[in-house]
């Protein structure tokens, strides 16, 4: 028997990547943008365009300080968007980037979503959620 799954794991290695489209909506539902994000296990959370976000009234509701890989500091605004992987809908924390070309997909959505990152495969598994 294999062992359990939990969401925001990586099967295949510690951390991966590989590319997802998605779906940001606007609080309303009413406005989308479509995107391709870089799966990466290795982020915390989610990261768009601060422009996308703004563009869909996505409201900031505070900001945080992250640690970026070559190890220096950022402070960055976070917000909560609807999100939409895969024919799935949840509300996801998503951080409003500054570089338009970096979409990440983070850890916490995976495991909002209740998923495992299958790198070697290039796609989503479901995991096992717990209580």
């Amino acid at each position: 028997m294999y062992p359990s799954i939990l969401p925001g794991t990586t099967i295949g290695g510690e951390v991966g990547i590989f590319n997802a489209p998605l779906t940001v909506y606007s609080p309303d539902m009413d406005r989308s943008r479509s995107l391709v994000g870089l799966v990466d296990t290795g982020a915390l959370h989610t990261v768009i365009p601060a422009a996308m976000l703004e563009d869909l009234d996505i409201p900031v509701y505070g900001n945080r300080q992250y640690q970026l890989a070559d190890g220096s500091a950022i402070a960055m605004p976070v917000g909560s968007a609807q999100i939409e992987l895969e024919g799935e809908i949840f509300a996801v924390p998503v951080l409003f980037g500054t570089d338009r070309r970096n979409i990440l997909i983070g850890a916490t959505t995976l495991e909002t979503f209740g998923w495992a990152a299958d790198v070697k495969n290039r796609r989503f598994i479901p995991a096992d959620l717990t209580l």
